[in-house]
């Protein structure tokens, strides 16, 4: 009771010591300046409570502010902020399995679309995706139509009018098959020319007193059939040959039988027309007519775009390949690259370096009969052990063997100056390093092949194979990729 008394009066730290015994006076004015000195601090002690509580006030102004924003509604869409926020990480994974151009699609004014909006497109969406997966199920004529479909109802009608035209050609298909004229097509009823086979069957008509079925049947046979065609094709040629010449002699007020008759008994009076001559001319007529038919089946092999490009006419293209074809078995197998073209720079330079490298060995060989293709490593020591031997160098092993070398092997002179000696070495020797560096190349050998064998080279095969690239790469005409396959 008497604890609870002081502590109501606020005294109990004070004073409950003090009464219950073990107090004295001067813990008594200890424990007042502590309470003292305590109350002393307590301002500073309250404003940092302040400026905590109002640190706080303003962090939970601010997150009131988020939620504030969060929960307020996105334009027309029905969503709040926070809804449409989680929407957009729910679906993420789907959207980043969808196609690029797909996922770059911009809505424009996104917030003010209504739901009703959104449900729209999506169901447009989902009729699009289905009739996507029938694509794959349409003709290539109709996938390849530029032709634009404004609306799908227009999609469909052209559906419906397909599907029935397909099933009218099919049921047409089938009559013609079965009807009587089926034998006079030789080809399909969908492709056949109506227009010439109801002609045909109108002059049959029309001449029906006259006209031999028996006939017909023969001239329907396609081995006559086909000469009749040609038939055909002169007299419509004559035709317009008549109705030509017709227009050039009408000045002359003559029929046109009576003039030609008159010009061909001129020609023949005065030798201008050679009946031998104009069947040789027609010979070569048509075996020119034959070879250009032929240049035409082998001209639409040709990538279309090559042959549109090059500028190159069919006589040039079949004489070039003709060259190509007639170089050396040697020149053709070596079935090797130069995409840089410097066949012709490495051969000029290939050539003079042999020339140069010959020319040199022949003034060697006038001091060095024997010098051909030593080790140059070899020629220069024997050069050096002879312009380096003493007084006693006839007792040493190394410049015997040097001299040996020089007049055996090399077959110089065995009366000759040691220095004049060692100066035929030396240039031997150089020439030799010169022939070694010139052997090891690797420029020619990667254009030129097995052609290339360093001093023993061809230069007429080189020359060949280099004529080979400029001709190869003339056909080309900067197409790398046909000049790399032609090589």
């Amino acid at each position: 009771m008497v604890k609870a008394c002081l502590e109501a009066a606020d005294i109990g730290p004070f004073i409950l010591p003090l009464q219950a015994g073990r107090g004295t006076r001067e813990k008594i004015y200890e424990s007042l300046e502590e309470r003292i000195a305590l109350g002393r601090g307590g301002d500073s002690a309250g404003r940092d409570f302040e400026s905590r509580q109002n640190a706080l006030e303003r962090r939970r102004a601010i997150l009131q502010g988020y939620l504030d924003a969060l929960g307020k509604p996105l334009g027309h869409t029905g969503m709040t902020v926070h809804q449409a926020i989680g929407y957009g990480i729910s679906t993420a994974p789907m959207r980043e399995d969808l196609p690029r151009d797909v996922r770059r699609i911009e809505i424009s004014d996104p917030e003010n679309l209504r739901p009703e909006d959104v449900e729209a497109m999506l169901a447009d969406a989902n009729a699009l995706a289905e009739r996507l997966g029938r694509v794959h199920r349409m003709p290539k004529l109709w996938l390849a139509s530029d032709a634009t479909i404004t609306t799908r109802d227009d999609a469909e009608d052209f559906s419906e009018t397909a599907g029935d035209l397909a099933r009218d050609l099919g049921a047409f298909v089938a009559a013609v098959e079965i009807s009587p004229i089926n034998g006079l097509f030789e080809e399909s009823a969908l492709t056949v020319d109506f227009e010439i086979l109801s002609t045909l069957l109108k002059a049959i008509i029309r001449d029906r007193d006259v006209c031999d079925v028996s006939v017909v049947e023969t001239l329907l046979r396609p081995d006559n059939l086909a000469i009749a065609e040609r038939f055909c094709e002169d007299m419509r040629d004559l035709i317009i040959a008549e109705t030509h010449l017709e227009k050039c002699l009408s000045s002359t007020g003559a029929e046109v039988d009576e003039t030609l008759s008159t010009a061909r008994a001129f020609a023949l009076e005065n030798n201008c027309i050679s009946p031998d001559k104009i069947s040789q001319e027609i010979s070569e007529d048509e075996d020119l007519l034959a070879q250009r038919r032929q240049e035409i089946q082998i001209v639409s092999d040709l990538p279309a775009e090559w042959a549109e490009t090059s500028g190159m006419t069919v006589k040039t293209l079949r004489q070039t390949a003709r060259r190509i074809m007639s170089f050396d078995d040697a020149v053709l197998s070596l079935r090797l690259a130069d995409p840089g073209c410097q066949a012709a720079v490495l051969s000029h330079e290939l050539k003079t370096t042999i020339a140069t490298l010959a020319a040199e060995l022949k003034q060697i060989q006038e001091n060095l009969p024997l010098a051909d293709n030593h080790q140059p490593d070899q020629i220069q020591k024997a050069a050096a052990d002879i312009s380096n031997a003493g007084m006693f160098r006839f007792m040493s092993g190394d410049f015997k063997s040097a001299c040996a070398l020089y007049c055996d092997s090399l077959g110089g002179a065995t009366k000759v100056d040691r220095e004049l000696m060692a100066g035929h070495l030396n240039t031997y020797s150089t020439w030799l390093k010169k022939r070694r560096a010139f052997e090891a190349d690797a420029r020619f050998g990667a254009v030129f092949g097995d052609l290339f064998s360093g001093l023993s080279s061809d230069p007429v095969q080189i020359s060949m194979a280099a004529d080979f690239y400029d001709t190869v790469q003339g056909l080309a005409k900067g197409d790398r990729a046909l000049q790399k396959a032609l090589e």
